[in-house]
C-alpha cells in the first residue's frame, strides 16, 4: 500500500495544510475576531455577515462573503461569536447536563442489567454532591426505573461524535443533523 500512489499522496497530504484547511483556519479567525468585538453577549444570530462586512473580514473575491459569509466553520466558535460568553456557557451547561445524565444512566444500566460491579465514577458522584449542581440535577422521585432502556449508549456515542465533529465544522446547526439528534433526545427523555 505504501507504494500505491493515491495512498502515499493521502498519507503525505495529512501532514500538509491545503487550501480547504486554510479557509477553515481563516473562518475560525473571523469567528474569534467577532467574539472579541462583543465577548459578553455576542453579535447576535444572523448578524455575523453584517459584522464581518463592517470590520472587513469578508473575502476579497466576494463582497458579501459568499455562501459561507454568515457562518463560522466551528459550531463552538459560531456560538461564541453569535451569543457571546453568556450563550456559550448556557450551551456548555446543556451538553454537560446531557452527558452527565447519559453517563449516569449508562452506569446504572450496566449495574442493573449485567450485574457487574461497576458504579458511577467517584468524580461524578462528588459533582452531584455540590449543593447547586446536585439540587439542579436530582429529581425528587427515587431512581427506580432505568431511563429509555437501550437508547443511552447510542445517544452517548452520537453526542460525543457530534461534539468532536462540531469542533471542525458547523455540524450542530445542519438541519438534517438537528432533526435526527433532537428526535433521539425527545425519545430518550420521553421514555424516561
Amino acid at each position: 500500500y505504501l507504494v500505491y500512489p493515491p495512498f502515499s499522496e493521502r498519507i503525505s497530504g495529512g501532514f500538509m495544510i491545503d487550501d480547504s484547511a486554510n479557509e477553515r483556519f481563516y473562518s475560525w479567525e473571523k469567528g474569534l475576531a467577532l467574539f472579541q468585538q462583543s465577548p459578553i453577549l455576542g453579535v447576535g444570530f444572523n448578524n455575523i455577515r453584517n459584522y464581518s462586512q463592517k470590520t472587513n473580514l469578508t473575502k476579497i473575491y466576494s463582497v458579501d462573503g459568499g455562501n459561507a459569509g454568515a457562518g463560522v466553520d466551528s459550531s463552538f466558535i459560531f456560538i461564541m461569536a453569535a451569543t457571546g460568553l453568556v450563550g456559550f456557557l448556557v450551551f456548555a451547561l446543556l451538553f454537560f447536563k446531557l452527558l452527565l445524565d447519559l453517563v449516569l444512566n449508562l452506569t446504572e444500566k450496566i449495574t442493573t442489567f449485567y450485574n457487574l460491579q461497576f458504579y458511577p465514577l467517584k468524580f461524578v458522584q462528588k459533582v452531584l454532591e455540590v449543593p447547586m449542581i446536585g439540587k439542579w440535577y436530582r429529581s425528587d422521585s427515587p431512581p427506580t426505573q432505568v431511563k429509555s432502556n437501550y437508547l443511552s449508549l447510542p445517544l452517548f456515542a452520537l453526542t460525543l461524535g457530534l461534539l468532536v465533529n462540531s469542533i471542525f465544522i458547523n455540524s450542530l446547526f445542519y438541519p438534517q443533523v438537528m432533526f435526527i439528534w433532537y428526535s433521539m433526545l425527545g425519545v430518550y427523555y420521553g421514555l424516561g
